[in-house]
């Protein structure tokens, strides 16, 4: 890390843990690996080692937090001590959903919110939020303040959102793996640091799932020709897109899907064609219904948060600077999801097209 922080442009700080307990890692080891021995050991109980794995990676979050030093101010760090702090403290006192859907760039340039975080997210990021922060409302007893009430809740509600992915990413294993293998994805997938240490940010809490939704409906409705699951796909593939435009890869994931299947199908590959469309269809369906009930331009929107993105990182772009920002990203990346989960994916990645073309 400290190397990396000589990089220009280089994001993650170095932080010293002032109390650390370390004892912690011991039970969280054994808890891992003996949850790990048991989904492998009774593969048919998916339900069952389902339960069980969200619950133990609930649990790993919440130990990781002692680890610290700091039991749940550990975990409301992100949320509370953050950029993206103001995404919860304008929650607090919420606006109605209905006038952030329509007016929500309006509201920013006016100052009623802060300009940053909010400008550089589509208006459903911030509609999380406040969900979360209506659902906090409720629970008085939690906390008097409102928005240390809301703090609370997330710490115990956004790690369970985070393992819920792990829910869609058995469905798609389950279609490459035999079942009693099934479950090694979920395991990487908790094994990933940034879940674990940079927690109650969206990236980590619901990203993950978001993105493997639509993925995992387009395979299924096109393994089953089933439209109604397309269908979802394409809706589900607008929505997130709406949270977040980071999550806009989706996009040419499901659309190489689709053309990997027309080149498998050949001659006959109507199906896959026919797949492709109607995942358009529910795409557009969501999009339509936004830019005419609330004016949303996908497009404009788009724009508008790219260029804000842009001069929040670096004011003077060009096209070796660009080059170089992609590549610290990955590196970066490397660092959150951790080395050995990076290059392990990296090494399947370049690996995958030989494999494909036999």
């Amino acid at each position: 890390m400290p190397v990396l922080q000589g990089l220009e442009h280089w994001f993650w700080p170095l932080n010293t843990l002032e109390d650390p307990q370390y004892g912690w890692i011991i039970p969280i080891l054994i808890l891992n690996f003996a949850v790990l021995a048991i989904v492998t050991k009774f593969p048919k109980g998916i339900i069952l080692n389902l339960m069980l794995l969200i619950l133990v990676g609930y649990a790993t979050q919440h130990m990781f937090a002692l680890v610290e030093g700091r039991g749940l101010d550990g975990m409301r760090d992100r949320l509370v001590n953050t950029g993206h702090a103001d995404f919860a403290i304008d929650a607090a006192y919420p606006p109605s959903v209905t006038r952030v859907m329509r007016d929500y760039r309006t509201m920013i340039d006016s100052g009623e919110l802060h300009r940053y975080p909010h400008s550089t997210k589509p208006p459903g990021h911030f509609v999380v939020y406040i969900l979360t922060g209506r659902l906090a409302a409720i629970l008085t007893g939690i906390h008097p303040d409102v928005f240390e009430r809301l703090a609370t809740l997330t710490a115990f509600f956004f790690p369970l959102l985070t393992y819920l992915t792990l829910i869609p990413l058995f469905f798609l294993a389950r279609l490459y793996l035999p079942q009693r293998q099934a479950h090694l994805p979920l395991i990487l997938f908790m094994a990933a640091p940034n879940l674990n240490l940079i927690t109650l940010h969206l990236d980590q809490v619901l990203y993950p799932f978001l993105f493997l939704l639509p993925i995992t409906l387009y395979l299924y409705g096109f393994k089953r020709q089933n439209k109604t699951l397309l269908l979802l796909s394409g809706l589900s593939m607008a929505g997130i897109i709406y949270v977040s435009y980071s999550l806009i890869a989706v996009i040419a994931v499901v659309g190489l899907l689709g053309l990997m299947a027309i080149w498998k199908e050949r001659p006959a590959f109507t199906p896959a064609i026919k797949s492709l469309v109607q995942v358009a269809i529910g795409f557009l369906v969501f999009e339509l219904f936004q830019y005419f009930v609330f004016g949303f331009n996908l497009l404009g929107d788009y724009r508008y948060v790219m260029a804000q993105h842009q001069a929040w990182k670096v004011s003077q772009w060009t096209a070796p600077l660009t080059l170089y920002i992609g590549a610290l990203d990955l590196l970066e990346y490397a660092l959150w999801i951790g080395w050995p989960i990076f290059l392990f994916s990296a090494s399947w990645m370049l690996k995958s097209p030989f494999r494909w073309r036999k």
